[in-house]
């Protein structure tokens, strides 16, 4: 009989320790605010929605959304959602997936797409508010869109906007981001994370692009540039390292 108790009073102690080591560990944890706030991220050229899996994964284990889907898009624009966003869902998160293969498709057809993807998250999720965050040719998209439809009443509200191995080409500056209105930005935060892997390039956009970006929205409510060294293109939206900076600038307030 002695010896069952001591075993039981030894198993209770193992406990205590556990769950007091649990408590500690939950109590420095950050704790993420529910923004009320669809964060949409847009993969970049000849890619698909696993760019943007790790950083999905990052934000719900960490406690900064509990809700993910995918955004698949048609030829012809057509949005359906795999999964489905959660009843008061903490700051949801939906992953575009859409066929960027065709070289010659118009930019018009991706920007139509995301808008389409906006409207859907904004119809299932119910909040009036979104976050942006666009890996290469998916940060063009991003950056389109301020252009485009961040002053549209009828859209959700674009609170952040993260530029992520992106920049502004000489090709699309007069499109993209000539036209930027001031007034439109003026509520925005805006990160823009790049690399300098070796001679002012990540191997693909150089440096100079991404820092481009900075006179285009010196109106904006903050503007945060970040340059990373030794990631290449896509390593950036591999790295734990940006997930942090990401998940800090998105929730962290």
């Amino acid at each position: 009989m002695r010896n069952n108790r001591s075993f039981f009073f030894a198993i209770a102690a193992v406990l205590v320790v556990i769950l007091g080591g649990l408590g500690a560990y939950l109590a420095l944890r950050p704790q993420y605010p529910n923004t009320h706030t669809t964060t949409i991220f847009v993969h970049g050229y000849a890619s698909s929605y696993h760019a943007e899996e790790q950083m999905a994964n990052y934000l719900t284990s960490h406690g900064a959304s509990n809700s993910v889907v995918r955004a698949d898009v048609s030829e012809n624009g057509h949005v359906k959602l795999v999964g489905k966003i959660k009843h008061h869902a903490k700051n949801p998160i939906v992953e575009m997936n859409y066929n960027a293969h065709n070289p010659q498709r118009d930019m018009k057809h991706y920007d139509q797409w995301l808008v389409n993807v906006v409207r859907v998250a904004q119809r299932q999720s119910g909040y009036n508010r979104i976050n942006l965050v666009g890996h290469s040719m998916g940060s063009l998209l991003a950056v389109q869109y301020v252009n485009r439809h961040a002053h549209d009443q009828n859209l959700p509200r674009l609170n952040h906007l993260v530029v992520l191995a992106g920049g502004l080409f000489p090709q699309f500056k007069q499109q993209m981001a000539g036209n930027i209105n001031k007034q439109t930005v003026k509520n925005l935060r805006v990160l823009n994370v790049y690399s300098d892997k070796a001679h002012g390039t990540d191997t693909r956009v150089p440096n100079k692009y991404s820092r481009a970006l900075r006179p285009v929205f010196d109106s904006a409510k903050e503007y945060k540039q970040v340059e990373l060294h030794g990631l290449t293109h896509s390593q950036i939206h591999e790295s734990t390292q940006v997930d942090r900076i990401l998940i800090n600038f998105l929730f962290a307030r």
